[in-house]
């Protein structure tokens, strides 16, 4: 029962010290790779970071999607 929560605390802390748009994740969007367009997730990565910070106007910037979706989840 504590393995959801704790993977998602330790998912908030690697994107709240880590920079993606510096440090560059193994993590790619295959769909971005297969067809060169974006998919409805592209942009998570760094709009959970500028989120984590505080930077609201600047994660919707980056992925709309996942700032309406992380409070209700």
């Amino acid at each position: 029962p504590l393995a959801l929560p704790i993977i998602i605390i330790g998912m908030f802390a690697t994107f709240y010290f880590v920079n993606p748009m510096i440090v560059h994740y193994p993590i790619r969007c295959f769909w971005k790779l297969l067809t060169g367009t974006q998919c409805s997730a592209c942009g998570f990565q760094r709009a959970l970071h500028a989120l984590s910070h505080g930077k609201i106007s600047e994660a919707l910037s980056y992925n709309y999607f996942l700032v309406f979706s992380v409070p209700l989840a």
